[in-house]
C-alpha cells in the first residue's frame, strides 16, 4: 500500500495565500510532499525563491516611486533629460531598476543634473552596494578578515561581494567616522555631570605594511602605535549580581599623543561637562603622553596596577619578603624610603642586567609617583561599589588584539585606523547612526557659511561641468551700477548683492 501523502485538498490549502500560488512555491511543496525532504532543504529553497521575489518587488517599487516623483512637487524646476538603468547589490541579491535623469537650469544659464530618486533615498553615485548591505558587511568585517567576511555573506545571504569591496567599504566608513575627531559645532555642549569619570589609556604596536617602502625605511618603520581609550562612569551590578562597567565608551586613534588627547577631549565634551564632574581619573602606564593627558584634562593620574604588579613580579618574584616591603613603601607614599631601598639593591646587585632593570624601575616609579597611590585612598569621595582600575588590558584584547594581531597580519596606519574606528563603533553600538549621518555639524560663522556656499550647491555645479561662480559676481555682471561712477548707485548695488547671496544660501 502506498504511504505517500494524499494531495486531494492541497489546491484548496494553497489557494488561501497569494504567495502560495507562486509556481515555484507550489512546485517545491509538491516535491517535498511526494518525494520527501528535510526541513533544512525546504527552508533553503524557499529562501532562494523569496530572494528572487524580493529583488523583483523592490525594483518595481523603485520604478513606481520614480514615476510618482515625476508628478510631484519634488520635480518642480527639473526636466527629464534621459532614463538610465541602475544595478544595486542588496542584502538579498541584485536589484535592477530604471529611473529618470533630470536637469535644471541655473541662474547663470548653465545646468545641474541629478537622479531625484537616488538623491531622495540617499543612494550615492558610483556605489553599487546598498547602505544596509554595507552596514552588515561592516559588522562582520569588524570581527573577521575581509576574505572571511566575503565568504560569510555569501554563505548566509547568497550575496557575492569581493573582499576588496568590503575593504573599501571599511575604509570609507572609517574615514567618515573619523570626521568626528575634528572640531564640530557640538564641542563643549555636553551637560552630563557624573560623580566619577574614568579614562583608561594604553597603546598597542601593530606591524606595519612595508611592501612599497625602501629597505632603509623598513628598518625604521616596522611598527606603529594604535592608541586606545576606555571611558566609563564607574561600576554597576547586573541582575545576576556580577559587576560591569557603567556606560563604557571605546575610542581609538593613530597619531601623536597630543592629537589623541585633543580628539578624545572633543568627544567627551559633547557628552560631559568635564568641569562639573566631581572626579575625573586617567589611568595608564608610565608613557609621557599618557601623563600629559591627565594634565590636559585637569584630571587625576593613576599608574596602571597591571603594569606595576608585572614589574614587581619580574624583579622581586623570587623574594616575596622584598616584594612585600616595596609594596608597603609605595602604599605609604614614602618616596625617600623607596629611593633608599632601590639604591641599596643596586649597590648590592652583581648581575649587570638585573642592575639595569632596577635602575629602569626606579626611574619609572619616580616619574609616575603622583599616580602610585590608589585613587580610592586619596581622601576624596569614592562610590560605594568602587573597584581598582585595570580594565584597559582586557579591552585592548577585545578591541584591538583579537582583530589586528592574528598570524602574519600587517597594516597601513590608515587602514588600521579606519578598521579600528568601525570596530569601536560596533562596540559602542552606534555604527548604524554614524554611517547614516552625513557628517558632524560645523561651527556656524561667516567662514563656515562661505564654505557651505562653495562646497555645497556651487561645488555640485563645478562637478557637473559648470564653472564655480560667486553669486555676488553675477550680481555685478548684471548691474553696471556696481562699478559705475555714482557712489550711491554702487552702494545700492552692493546691498542688493549681499541680499541676493543671503537669499540663495
Amino acid at each position: 500500500m502506498s504511504t505517500s501523502p494524499k494531495l486531494k485538498e492541497a489546491p484548496e490549502i494553497l489557494a488561501e495565500s497569494p504567495i502560495m500560488n507562486h509556481p515555484q512555491v507550489r512546485a517545491l511543496i509538491y516535491s517535498v510532499l511526494v518525494s520527501g525532504g528535510s526541513f533544512n532543504t525546504l527552508e533553503r529553497e524557499l529562501f532562494k525563491i523569496f530572494r528572487e521575489l524580493f529583488v523583483k518587488l523592490l525594483g518595481a517599487v523603485l520604478e513606481a516611486m520614480d514615476k510618482m516623483i515625476l508628478h510631484s512637487a519634488i520635480r518642480e524646476g527639473w526636466e527629464v533629460a534621459d532614463i538610465h538603468e541602475r544595478e544595486l547589490e542588496t542584502s538579498l541579491g541584485i536589484v535592477r531598476y530604471k529611473r529618470r535623469y533630470y536637469k535644471k537650469r541655473t541662474i547663470d544659464g548653465g545646468h545641474i543634473y541629478g537622479y531625484l530618486l537616488d538623491d531622495l533615498l540617499g543612494l550615492e553615485r558610483g556605489k553599487n552596494l546598498t547602505p544596509r548591505l554595507v552596514q552588515m558587511a561592516l559588522m562582520v568585517a569588524s570581527n573577521n578578515s575581509y576574505r572571511k567576511t566575503a565568504s560569510i555573506l555569501e554563505e548566509l545571504l547568497g550575496v557575492k561581494i569581493s573582499h576588496e569591496s568590503i575593504r573599501q567599504a571599511v575604509l570609507a566608513a572609517g574615514e567618515h567616522i573619523s570626521q568626528w575627531d575634528q572640531e564640530t559645532a557640538l564641542d563643549g555642549t555636553g551637560k552630563k555631570v557624573v560623580p566619577i569619570l574614568i579614562i583608561e589609556i594604553d597603546g598597542t604596536n601593530l606591524k606595519r605594511q612595508l611592501r612599497k617602502k625602501s629597505k632603509k625605511k623598513r628598518k625604521d618603520q616596522k611598527t606603529f602605535e594604535l592608541k586606545t581609550a576606555v571611558v566609563y562612569e564607574g561600576w554597576e551590578s547586573t541582575i545576576t549580581g556580577e559587576t560591569k562597567l557603567k556606560n563604557p565608551q571605546y575610542f581609538v586613534y593613530v597619531g601623536e599623543g597630543k592629537e589623541f588627547w585633543e580628539a578624545l577631549e572633543r568627544h567627551l565634551s559633547r557628552t560631559y561637562d568635564l568641569d562639573g564632574c566631581r572626579r575625573v581619573i586617567v589611568g595608564g602606564d608610565g608613557a609621557t603622553w599618557v601623563r600629559q593627558g591627565a594634565e590636559i584634562l585637569g584630571a587625576e593620574y593613576q599608574y596602571c596596577r597591571f603594569h606595576l604588579e608585572r614589574d614587581m613580579r619580574q624583579l622581586f618574584g623570587g623574594t616575596p619578603e622584598l616584594k612585600q616591603a616595596v609594596r608597603k613603601i609605595l602604599e605609604n607614599n614614602d618616596r625617600e624610603a623607596f629611593n633608599i631601598l632601590l639604591e641599596t639593591l643596586k649597590k648590592d646587585e652583581k648581575d649587570s642586567e638585573r642592575r639595569k632593570r632596577l635602575i629602569a624601575f626606579q626611574s619609572l616609579i619616580n616619574s609616575v609617583w603622583e599616580g602610585i597611590i590608589d585613587w580610592r585612598k586619596r581622601g576624596k569621595p569614592v562610590p560605594e561599589n568602587a573597584r581598582g582600575l585595570g580594565v584597559i588590558e582586557a579591552n585592548i584584547g577585545h578591541t584591538i588584539t583579537r582583530r589586528f594581531k592574528h598570524q602574519c597580519a600587517s597594516w597601513t596606519p590608515h587602514g588600521a585606523h579606519c578598521l579600528a574606528k568601525v570596530r569601536c563603533a560596533v562596540r559602542n553600538g552606534n555604527l548604524k547612526e554614524l554611517t547614516e549621518l552625513k557628517g558632524p555639524p560645523r561651527a556656524v560663522g561667516d567662514e563656515a557659511r562661505r564654505e557651505y556656499a562653495f562646497n555645497g550647491y556651487w561645488a555640485k555645479k563645478e562637478t557637473d561641468g559648470v564653472n564655480k561662480t560667486d553669486p555676488a559676481q553675477w550680481c555685478k555682471a548684471t548691474m553696471p551700477a556696481a562699478y559705475g561712477p555714482d557712489q550711491r548707485a554702487r552702494e545700492l548695488a552692493k546691498v542688493i548683492s549681499q541680499l541676493t547671496t543671503e537669499w540663495l544660501f
